[in-house]
């Protein structure tokens, strides 16, 4: 496989998707999860995710990279949530979100409607 490198520039917005392991629906029910997850990782600072949505088995977010790595956040959010949502299930292995995520750097008004 290829390594996909990803290159953002400071102050972009960024529409991201991250799927659950063979999409298995684990958001349902866990979305809180999610959403403190992004919470820690943005500060509480919400204008920096202007826009999400989560479904079942994966969720979409704008995000404005302002002060922040996309990839570090991706990783990060991925990591917390996985945290919370084991020590909710008293789970204590197994992989619960697909390795990659989906990204595409918004470039204008029109891309982002």
């Amino acid at each position: 496989m290829s390594k996909l490198l990803r290159y953002f520039a400071p102050s972009q917005t960024v529409f991201v998707t991250s799927v659950t392991v063979n999409r298995h629906p684990i958001l349902l029910g866990n979305e809180d999860l999610l959403v403190k997850a992004f919470g820690q990782i943005l500060g509480g600072a919400q204008e920096h995710l202007p826009a999400w949505v989560i479904l079942p088995d994966h969720f979409h977010a704008i995000i404005l990279s302002v002060g922040f790595d996309v990839p570090a956040v991706m990783k990060k959010l991925k990591l917390i949530f996985s945290y919370h949502y084991r020590a909710r299930h008293s789970l204590y292995r197994g992989t619960l979100w697909q390795s990659r995520y989906w990204d595409h750097v918004v470039r204008n008004e029109e891309d982002l409607n």
